[in-house]
């Protein structure tokens, strides 16, 4: 059989047509996950949390965030007593958000948190502390992998 230009042109037109709709197909099944359910609420508070930051980078001694095998250590600064810092520890994972963990502050008498990885999957997480001492605000965040 012989193909002539306009059957070829029109096979070729079939075929795009059948491409394009098929990937339309994949590309509107496909879970996409937005960072928050909250997302827009949480971009107008965003200036108070870079007045946050601010503040957080001006302190003397740094939030420390340490991993090994079995645990996740979160040492505050011993310049605030443990008593007096509340908040926050959000363990946030990329690729599947149904797997987001948080837990609340309980500090030992070391300033520090031991938060074990047994619960947590291998691989990349975002821990975020928003944690308070007194009436100011602090955050602090840093990307850990778990093995």
């Amino acid at each position: 059989m012989k193909l002539n230009w306009g059957t070829g042109i029109f096979l070729t037109f079939v075929i795009f047509v059948a491409v394009t709709l098929a990937m339309v197909y994949v590309f509107m099944n496909q879970d996409v996950n937005l960072v928050t359910d909250d997302y827009y609420q949480k971009e107008l508070e965003y200036q108070n949390h870079i007045e946050t930051i601010k503040r957080t980078n001006k302190l003397p001694e740094k939030l420390e965030i340490k991993t090994n095998r079995n645990a996740i250590v979160i040492k505050f600064p011993t310049l605030f007593h443990q008593k007096s810092i509340t908040g926050n520890i959000f363990f946030y994972r990329p690729s599947d958000r149904k797997r987001d963990m948080t837990f609340p502050i309980v500090l030992n008498d070391n300033n520090e948190q031991i938060i074990s990885t047994s619960p947590l999957i291998k691989g990349l997480w975002k821990v975020q502390v928003e944690w308070k001492n007194n009436d100011s605000a602090y955050f602090n965040e840093k990307e850990i992998m778990v093995n």
